[in-house]
C-alpha cells in the first residue's frame, strides 16, 4: 500500500513540476494564460468501508488563470490587445476558435490571420461606398476629422474573415457644409451713393421727409415793433439731386416755414457761395450773408452764419440737427450698396471652405455675409438688426443657383436664426418677418458642373444612388448660425468630401471598428471585431496555438461588440503578455521538486520495510 501512496505522489508531482514547467517555458507567450495543477486525495473502500487513512493522491485538475495580463505597447497597428474577459474568434478550415493572442498580420489574399494562419472573424462593413449610412437631408454635423465609430458606421451582422482594401479611397462630391458662425450684431449696413438718374427727386413737402435730405429747426426776431422769436425750420434740398445721399459737390436749395404762420414754404436758392468740401462739410461764404424771408406775416431777416450750418453731412450730428441720410431714395437700388464680390466694402465678412466634386477636383466656394436692407422707409437701417443677406459663389463661375439672388437670413432678439427665405425681409411691428418662400435651414446650391471638368478628358460622374445628391449641389447647414454681439467669428466649418486618397495605415478603436487611414485625410471602415464570452472560460480546451474551443462544459460563445458587458475592449498598437508570475513559478518548480524528492523517499522506506522483512528467518 506504501508503494502506491508513494507512486501517487511522485504521480502528482511530476505532473505539477510539467505544468509548471509548461508556465514558465510560455512566460512570454502572447496571450498566454498560465495553468494549475489542482490535487484530490483519495480514500480506498473495501466492503463498504472506508479506510481510516488515505490511499494516495490524484491529479483533479489542470485549472486554467484567465487573469488579465499585462498589456504592453507595439508599433503594429494590427497587434490588439483585450483588456477584459473576451477572447478574438478566428476560423481554420472551417473550425471556429478562440483565443486572447492579438499579434494578426495579413495574408497574401489580404485576409487578417493568426501566426499560425486562421482567419480573424468580424462583422464586415454594410455594402455602400464608405460603411456608413448617410441621411443628405440631416442636419447633424458631418466631421472629416471623426475618429472611426462615432457617425455611426454600418456592418454586417454575419461573422465572417475580416479583409483590408490596398487599393485608394476613391473621392467624394461634397454635399453637406456645416456653418457655425457668429455674425455680429454690431456690424453696419453698407450704404453707397445711388447712380445717378436712379430716381427723380420729388416735389418738395416739409411733411415728407423723403423730399429733402436736412432739416434744421431754430429761433429768429421778428420784425415787428416788439420783436418775438419765431420757430424757424430750414430744409436743405440739393440743386439738380436726382436720388441718393448728398454728394460733394453741386449747389442748394433751402426752404424755410415758420411755426404758427400759413402759407407756401419760402425758398432761398440756390444759396450763393454754398458748398459741400471733401470731408462732406456743408459752408457758406461770406459766412455774415444776411437774406429776409417772408411768410406772410410776420417777415424774419436770418443771418446766413446764424444758421449754424457748418455741420457734418455724414456720420452723427448735433442733437439740433435732423439727418435723413436715406430719405429720398429707395432701398435697394440706391441706398444698400449693390453686392460686389471683388469689393471688400459691399460685404461685412466672408469664409472659404474647400469643396470637391465627383473626380475629387478642389473647388472654393466662398459664402459672403452683409447686413440686408430694410425695406420699412420710414425706420433708419440700424433699427433693423437681426437680418442678413448671405451669397454663395464657386470661384471661377457666376452666383450659384438655387435660391434667386442671396439668401435672407433672420435672427431674433436673443441672437439665433429664427427663419431662412431666398426673398427679401421687412420690417413689422419692430418684428423681422420672411415675406416669401421661406426655405430650411439646410439650403441647396447648385453649381454648373461644366466648369470644373477636368480637361484632360475626364467625365462627370453619375447622380449617388446611395445619397440622392446630383454632383454640383451642395447643401448648406446655416442653422447654427447665431448674430450675438460678440464679434465675428467661424467657430466650426466643415464638408463632407474628399479628393483620391492613398492608403497609409490601418487602426482599430477601442470598439473594434477596424479602418483605413487615407492621404487626404479620411477613414474608412472596414468593419468590426467583436470579441467573444463564455460562462465558464475554464471549461475551453486548449489545442495549441494560442487558441481554444468551445466544450459542453465552457457553455455557448456570446459574441458582441467591445465594450458590452464584462467583454472589454480593444487596444490598438498593443499585446497582451502572458500572466504568468515568474517568480512565484519558480518557487512552485522548488516546492514541486521537493515533493517529488519526498514521495520517492516514501517509495524507498516502503522498500527498506519490505527489504527487512524479506531479510527475516
Amino acid at each position: 500500500m506504501s508503494f502506491n501512496i508513494g507512486l501517487s505522489g511522485l504521480y502528482a508531482a511530476q505532473k505539477d513540476l510539467a505544468v509548471t514547467g509548461n508556465n514558465i517555458a510560455n512566460s512570454a507567450t502572447t496571450g498566454y494564460k498560465e495553468s494549475r495543477a489542482e490535487f484530490a486525495n483519495v480514500y480506498g473502500q473495501f466492503r463498504g468501508c472506508i479506510a481510516s487513512s488515505g490511499t494516495g493522491v490524484r491529479v483533479a485538475s489542470v485549472a486554467q488563470q484567465f487573469h488579465q495580463g499585462t498589456i504592453e505597447q507595439t508599433k503594429s497597428s494590427l497587434d490588439l490587445a483585450i483588456s477584459g474577459e473576451g477572447f478574438f474568434a478566428v476560423e481554420d478550415d472551417g473550425n471556429l476558435a478562440y483565443g486572447r493572442d492579438g499579434s494578426f498580420r495579413v495574408d497574401n489574399e489580404g485576409y487578417i490571420v493568426t501566426n499560425a494562419g486562421a482567419r480573424l472573424l468580424g462583422y464586415p462593413r454594410a455594402d455602400n461606398s464608405d460603411g456608413y449610412a448617410y441621411n443628405p437631408d440631416d442636419l447633424e454635423k458631418v466631421d472629416p476629422d471623426l475618429e472611426v465609430g462615432e457617425a455611426n458606421p454600418v456592418f454586417n451582422k454575419e461573422l465572417s474573415g475580416l479583409k483590408l482594401e490596398f487599393s485608394g479611397l476613391q473621392p467624394k462630391a461634397s454635399s453637406v457644409v456645416y456653418s457655425d458662425v457668429n455674425l455680429s450684431s454690431e456690424a453696419e449696413l453698407i450704404l453707397v451713393p445711388s447712380p445717378s438718374g436712379a430716381n427723380e427727386v420729388p416735389t418738395f413737402d416739409p411733411n415728407d421727409s423723403s423730399t429733402y435730405s436736412y432739416k434744421k429747426t431754430f429761433t429768429a426776431p421778428d420784425d415787428q415793433t416788439t420783436p418775438v422769436n419765431r420757430e424757424v425750420t430750414a430744409y436743405y434740398v440739393k440743386t439738380g439731386e436726382t436720388g441718393g445721399p448728398p454728394t460733394t459737390d453741386s449747389t442748394w436749395n433751402i426752404y424755410y416755414t415758420i411755426k404758427g404762420s400759413t402759407g407756401t414754404p419760402l425758398s432761398q436758392g440756390p444759396v450763393a457761395g454754398t458748398s459741400v468740401n471733401a470731408t462732406g462739410v456743408l459752408t457758406a461764404t461770406p459766412a455774415d450773408l444776411n437774406f429776409t424771408v417772408v411768410n406772410g406775416t410776420p417777415t424774419v431777416t436770418i443771418p446766413l452764419a446764424g444758421l449754424a450750418i457748418n455741420q457734418a453731412v455724414t456720420g452723427n450730428a448735433p442733437t439740433t440737427a435732423e439727418i435723413q441720410n436715406a430719405a429720398i431714395v429707395e432701398i435697394p437700388e440706391m441706398v444698400h450698396a449693390p453686392f460686389d464680390e471683388n469689393d471688400p466694402d459691399t460685404y461685412s465678412y466672408s469664409t472659404t471652405i474647400t469643396l470637391y466634386d465627383s473626380l475629387g477636383a478642389a473647388r472654393n466656394v466662398t459664402a459672403y455675409y452683409r447686413r440686408a436692407e430694410n425695406t420699412n422707409n420710414a425706420a433708419p437701417p440700424e433699427s433693423d438688426p437681426g437680418v442678413w443677406e448671405v451669397y454663395f459663389q464657386m470661384e471661377g463661375q457666376v452666383d450659384a443657383t438655387g435660391p434667386k439672388g442671396p439668401v435672407f437670413l433672420a435672427f431674433d432678439t436673443n441672437g439665433n436664426l429664427k427663419a431662412v427665405a431666398d426673398d427679401k425681409t421687412e420690417l413689422s411691428n419692430g418684428e423681422n418677418l420672411i415675406n416669401s418662400n421661406p426655405l430650411a435651414s439646410l439650403v441647396e446650391l447648385k453649381f454648373d458642373l461644366t466648369r470644373y471638368a477636368p480637361l484632360n478628358g475626364g467625365t462627370i460622374g453619375p447622380i449617388d444612388a446611395d445619397t440622392g445628391l446630383g454632383t454640383g449641389e451642395i447643401k448648406f447647414d446655416l442653422s447654427n448660425l447665431t448674430q450675438f454681439g460678440a464679434n465675428y467669428s467661424i467657430n466650426d466649418l466643415t464638408q463632407d468630401g474628399y479628393t483620391t486618397g492613398n492608403l497609409i495605415d490601418f487602426g482599430v478603436n477601442e470598439e473594434g471598428v477596424l479602418s483605413a487611414r487615407y492621404t487626404n485625410g479620411q477613414q474608412r471602415a472596414l468593419g468590426q471585431i467583436p470579441l467573444t464570452s463564455f460562462k465558464n472560460p475554464q471549461g475551453l480546451k486548449q489545442v495549441g496555438d494560442n487558441l481554444w474551443v468551445q466544450t459542453q462544459a465552457s457553455g455557448e460563445p456570446v459574441t458582441d461588440i467591445p465594450g458590452s458587458g464584462r467583454l472589454g475592449t480593444i487596444q490598438s498598437c498593443s499585446l497582451e503578455s502572458s500572466n504568468v508570475d515568474l517568480a512565484t513559478e519558480l518557487v512552485d518548480l522548488i516546492k514541486a521538486q521537493r515533493s517529488y524528492q519526498a514521495n520517492a523517499k516514501t517509495i524507498s522506506a516502503a522498500d527498506e520495510i519490505t527489504q527487512t522483512v524479506i531479510n527475516m528467518r
